[in-house]
């Protein structure tokens, strides 16, 4: 498997929760000398209602980004998800520092939330040995985009710094993987709002690529009474069913 980095806050560009059916999920990628790139991946409909599978092999001078994920309609569902993999491939002589974001547009729904996560990966190393590390913060972070904000909430984080793995020659290194609201999606966070996404902040060696599989839940909870009023909806209408 390979990865790709999130970018900073402020590449966070959104569209508002009026345009956000799920048609188009957003990817930066920059890193220390490798670059910078951005792009919308198009979804195709997996069958299931609402959600949509997003396939990507993007190439550049200096890295490679390859992806598949999958991904709701909040516009549709109540549940916004995104879930999959990402690999990223340094193309570079030298060690670089890799931040990618990965941004789904989400329509602002409920009074409070649900969210849960994952993160494990692999790294694969070249010819003089392989290097992954955190970059003085956490390597993944799950965020949450107020509704009308400009701003990103950080609900959680997985892979702390200080973190390493190195791998021999031709080798692989195991990211062992790591969760947060289990079972997911099973931790009280803010509301969804205009969007939700992962950001990743990383070390990369020379020639080395790393692969994640990855996953963010976002459940929205209705306002209280909202199970009532439906109820009552349904009891009045069998009862103009009976009078008709």
């Amino acid at each position: 498997m390979q990865f790709a980095i999130l970018t900073s806050a402020a590449a966070l560009a959104l569209v508002g929760s009026a345009s956000a059916a799920m048609s188009n999920l957003q990817f930066n990628v920059t890193s220390s000398g490798a670059g910078s790139a951005s792009w919308s991946s198009t979804g195709t409909a997996t069958g299931t209602a609402g959600q949509y599978q997003f396939t990507g092999d993007q190439r550049y001078v200096g890295f490679n980004a390859q992806f598949d994920l999958t991904c709701n309609d909040t516009s549709v569902l109540d549940r916004g998800l995104i879930g999959g993999s990402f690999t990223l491939t340094n193309n570079t002589a030298s060690l670089q520092t890799f931040t990618i974001d990965v941004i789904l547009p989400t329509v602002a729904q409920g009074t409070s939330a649900l969210a849960g996560g994952s993160v494990s990966g692999l790294l694969t190393a070249d010819f003089d040995g392989g290097f992954f590390s955190t970059a003085g913060t956490s390597a993944w972070s799950y965020l949450v985009r107020a509704a009308g904000s400009q701003a990103d909430t950080t609900i959680a984080s997985l892979i702390n710094s200080p973190f390493s793995v190195t791998a021999n020659p031709f080798g692989i290194g195991v990211i062992p993987g790591q969760a947060f609201g289990t079972p997911i999606p099973g931790m009280p966070t803010i509301p969804m709002g205009d969007a939700m996404g992962i950001r990743m902040v990383f070390q990369l060696g020379a020639g080395d690529t790393v692969d994640f599989g990855t996953s963010f839940v976002l459940q929205a909870v209705p306002a209280p009474g909202a199970g009532a009023v439906l109820g009552i909806a349904a009891i009045l209408g069998k009862g103009r069913r009976r009078r008709a």
